[in-house]
C-alpha cells in the first residue's frame, strides 16, 4: 500500500474478509502500522485454492488515520485454481491391471510409531 498523502496513515489490522472463497485466502504478512507520508507498506496474501475455477476473497484493512478509528477498506481478492495433473511414464498394463512407477508419497503429517 502507499500513503500518497503528506500526513502519516494508521492502519490497526488487517484480515481477511469471510466472504466467497475466504479459506483460499491466508494473510502471512502485515508489516503495515505506521505509514509515512509517501512511504509504503506491505501485506503478503498466500493463495491456497480448495477448488478449481475462479475463487474470490477479500481483505479487510482498517485505518484509525484522520480522527475516525476503525475505517474498514476492503480489497477484493481474486485467483485461478487448477486441478493438479501428472504425467505418468513408465506405467503398463498387463492382464487387465495398471502398474505405476515407484512414486514419492507426501505426507502432510508425520506418521505417528506404533
Amino acid at each position: 500500500m502507499h500513503n500518497n498523502s503528506s500526513a502519516t496513515q494508521i492502519i490497526t489490522g488487517a484480515a481477511i474478509a469471510t466472504v466467497g472463497d475466504a479459506a483460499d485466502f491466508i494473510l502471512i504478512r502485515n508489516n503495515c502500522g505506521y505509514i509515512t507520508a509517501h512511504a509504503n507498506c506491505s501485506l503478503a496474501i498466500q493463495f491456497q485454492p480448495t477448488g478449481a475455477g475462479v475463487r474470490t476473497g477479500a481483505v479487510n484493512i482498517v485505518d484509525a488515520s484522520w480522527g475516525t478509528a476503525g475505517t474498514t477498506a476492503q480489497v477484493k481478492l481474486f485467483g485461478t485454481g487448477v486441478w493438479a495433473t501428472a504425467t505418468v511414464s513408465n506405467t503398463y498394463i498387463h492382464n487387465n491391471v495398471l502398474t505405476f512407477p515407484t512414486s514419492q508419497v507426501v505426507l502432510t503429517q508425520s506418521p505417528s510409531s506404533p
